[in-house]
């Protein structure tokens, strides 16, 4: 085998292991680039992923006819040049798509916003495969070798990348240089494959495209008004924002955690950090009953809940949440003093599963941006949480519902499998657009009027509404349009689908869709 043939022969394995990372990089990443705005519901994951698979099932088939063709080389050079220019354009086209499509309803605009945006770099990548396909046919003389081999190439090349991507290189660098990165691989790997005076001006265009991103990028900023972005992170856990609003004629200013679009914490900016949310100083004040206990605390957020706990001499509080950067953020913006406190760094159904001691307060704030998560209240998860409970904890848990008395309820439900599992269950609902509920469980009785004024906390005891909360405590559950939850049929999300598109209607409207118009920061 000659040089030349073997240079072509590795040129063509690099092009398939590409081809497969980048692949799944424009699926995974480009379905991030849009999630601050559209959520991460699961149906708006299962909306992306039907358009790729359906990108894919293109791609697949157009290169079918391609291979055909004579000039192979010079047709696959052309698909990863193209492939090239649309990837590093896609954290600006993914702004512009989004903005185009700001009247429409949410899920729409999301599918459309999907479609532009990832169908043409996923069908150009993919009819790479069976273009490498015939020529490795053509070399080897045997088909089905080479297809097997160019599937597990390009199955490889989708395995590392998501590992790196996912672990190493969006946690640190975010998400816009990876897409201007994997432009400039596949801009100089089409040179490689074939150069010729139309490849060489093609590929000064795409270089030239992708180089002046920042320059296209210059009118985003990270201040506007009185407000400014002290911090963007992107990861696999989703985007993490802290916003600043300064209020100077009244000397406050607020900071608010958002996670994937939806504020997630809010504080007065001051040495207190006090929660801009009533449900903080609730749950606060209901922990009281478990003073100079064991807590554990699912859900770091901002530190909120988390700050007010350490304050009111609790023996220990672990904290559990999946996403390491919480800590530090609470820590370096939100004013948490982690005291007594420990980081588990954990999936909350994982480490119910594992811990090895017991806890006597147990409290759930885990909603990832507008979504509950199915898996952590289900009949066999809350069996599980029982082997980590002494026999009369308390389970504390922030719910959000928009009350619909025609449809079954989230928050019933919830208490309907707690109540199965035996607990007695009870409810305190602020009424309002969204209804916010803390559901109190125990397999004992709650006495509520132990709950006294004395023991609060000090953001908790100045709250004004907080002397009518304690003349009026949780009551027991209704749970008549309750189902019961189960592993084997998650439906919390479903039950609670009008409010979470309610719930990100209202952010977009209010927060996203101005910002997005004052061409504020979206991605990093």
């Amino acid at each position: 085998m000659t040089k030349k043939i073997v240079d072509k022969y590795l040129i063509l394995l690099l092009v398939i292991l590409i081809e497969g990372a980048f692949v799944m990089e424009v699926e995974l990443l480009g379905a991030k680039l849009i999630s601050p705005f559209y959520g991460n519901s699961f149906k708006m994951w299962t909306a992306v992923i039907t358009i790729s698979i359906l990108a894919l099932t293109i791609g697949y088939f157009i290169g079918g006819f391609l291979s055909k063709r004579q000039k192979k080389l010079e047709i696959l050079s052309f698909l990863l040049l193209f492939s090239g220019i649309w990837i590093g354009l896609m954290p600006k086209l993914s702004h512009a798509l989004i903005e185009l499509n700001l009247e429409m309803d949410l899920f729409t605009g999301a599918i459309r916003t999907s479609i532009f945006l990832l169908v043409i770099p996923i069908v150009l990548l993919s009819s790479t495969t069976p273009l490498v396909t015939q020529l490795f046919s053509d070399a080897e003389k045997n088909g089905a070798q080479a297809v097997g081999k160019v599937f597990a190439l390009s199955t490889l090349g989708g395995v590392v990348s998501t590992i790196i991507l996912g672990f190493y290189v969006v946690p640190l660098f975010g998400l816009s240089i990876v897409f201007v990165s994997s432009a400039i691989i596949l801009l100089v790997l089409s040179l490689f494959i074939k150069r010729g005076i139309v490849n060489y001006f093609l590929f000064g265009i795409g270089v030239i495209l992708v180089f002046n991103y920042n320059s296209f990028s210059a009118d985003i900023s990270e201040k506007f008004g009185n407000s400014e972005f002290l911090s963007i992170e992107e990861g696999m856990m989703g985007q993490l924002k802290v916003l600043e609003d300064r209020y100077p004629q009244v000397d406050t200013s607020y900071r608010t955690l958002i996670i994937n679009g939806i504020p997630q914490t809010i504080i007065i900016n001051d040495e207190h950090a006090s929660s801009f949310w009533n449900y903080v100083h609730k749950i606060s004040a209901l922990s009281t009953l478990k003073r100079n206990k064991d807590a554990v605390l699912f859900g770091m957020g901002g530190g909120s809940i988390a700050s007010e706990l350490t304050k009111m001499g609790l023996n220990s509080l672990t904290i559990v949440d999946v996403d390491a950067r919480m800590y530090d953020i609470s820590e370096k913006y939100f004013y948490f003093k982690k005291g007594n406190s420990n980081l588990v760094v954990d999936d909350a159904r994982h480490f119910i599963k594992t811990a090895t001691r017991k806890f006597d307060l147990a409290v759930f704030d885990v909603c990832s941006g507008e979504v509950q998560p199915s898996n952590v209240f289900t009949i066999e998860g809350i069996s599980d949480l029982d082997e980590i409970l002494n026999g009369d904890a308390i389970v504390l848990i922030q719910y959000q519902e928009l009350t619909n008395e025609s449809k079954k309820s989230g928050s019933q439900s919830l208490c309907k499998t707690f109540n199965k599992a035996g607990y007695h269950t009870y409810v305190d609902i602020e009424k309002g657009e969204i209804d916010n509920i803390i559901i109190v469980a125990s397999k004992k009785d709650v006495n509520f009027k132990n709950v006294r004024k004395e023991n609060l906390n000090r953001n908790d005891s100045i709250q004004p509404w907080m002397d009518a909360f304690l003349s009026n405590l949780p009551k027991k559950a209704d749970t008549k349009r309750g189902v019961l939850l189960c592993d084997d049929k998650p439906q919390l999300e479903i039950l609670n689908e009008e409010t979470i598109m309610h719930w990100r209607n209202n952010i977009n409207l209010h927060y996203n869709i101005p910002n997005i118009r004052q061409k504020t920061v979206f991605v990093k």
